[in-house]
């Protein structure tokens, strides 16, 4: 590999539409996808490190929430 940086995409089994909760642009460079429960106590507690993404992330990251 001679120096060269090889970098594959993930591709979703079910696209980003219309039934999801969406934060952020299209056309950012990071999708992050959370299948969660609004009654879950775990899910409950990953809310704050998606917010500390977000924060460092800014422009560069969508965040989708599938309820589960």
């Amino acid at each position: 590999m001679s120096g060269e940086s090889t970098k594959a995409k993930a591709r979703l089994a079910l696209p980003v539409g219309e039934r999801d909760h969406i934060q952020g642009q299209a056309k950012a460079r990071i999708t992050v996808v959370e299948y969660g429960d609004y009654e879950c106590p775990h899910c409950r507690l990953v809310y704050h490190n998606i917010k500390e993404l977000q924060e460092y992330l800014g422009d560069r990251m969508r965040y989708v929430y599938r309820h589960l």
